[in-house]
């Protein structure tokens, strides 16, 4: 069966299409759906610490002379309900080339690194992160926070809330020690 990519900005626009639609593919009626990613996004999110500043989170998707990274589109928003911002959250397009440079003044605590499919070799790319040397000083660098997610992870599907568990547990391990 194929699919249609949509390009949600935020988890809300997701839920209200999903809502709005003749959906039939899914194990669930549709407001059921919309309850459930609801309810599991609420008890994430309320999970987070709220007297903590939100953790800097920088997506590498590709690139090594120009990193290629998510801005302002629904992987910002994940970040965000997961109690994290996304460095590059003031960019003007959905994903966009970066700097190294502006990497490093952004300084983020963890990098999220995109893996497309099973081939896709994330290790080669946490090997060249680690091993860039303008990156040395960046505290995602030093304190080995670094984690991969799958591309269909960030895209607008049924899976964004395991998609904010895991970000959350991975920005704010002593809220979801249990």
């Amino acid at each position: 069966m194929g699919g249609v990519i949509m390009d949600f900005k935020s988890l809300q626009q997701l839920i209200k299409a999903v809502s709005e639609s003749n959906l039939t593919s899914f194990e669930v009626e549709q407001d059921g759906l919309k309850i459930k990613m609801k309810k599991e996004i609420e008890d994430i999110s309320s999970a987070v610490p709220k007297d903590k500043e939100p953790v800097k989170a920088f997506i590498y998707d590709s690139g090594e002379d120009s990193p290629f990274t998510s801005c302002n589109g629904l992987p910002a928003d994940l970040i965000r309900l997961a109690g994290g911002v996304n460095i590059f959250k003031d960019g003007e397009k959905p994903w966009a080339n970066v700097t190294w440079e502006e990497v490093v003044n952004r300084n983020p605590e963890y990098i999220i690194v995109m893996q497309y499919n099973a081939a896709d070799n994330v290790e080669e790319k946490i090997n060249f992160l680690k091993n860039n040397a303008a990156l040395k000083d960046v505290d995602a660098i030093k304190n080995n926070n670094i984690f991969v997610l799958g591309l269909s992870d960030v895209v607008a599907g049924v899976r964004n809330s395991n998609t904010i568990k895991t970000m959350a547990e991975k920005f704010h391990p002593e809220a979801f020690k249990n």
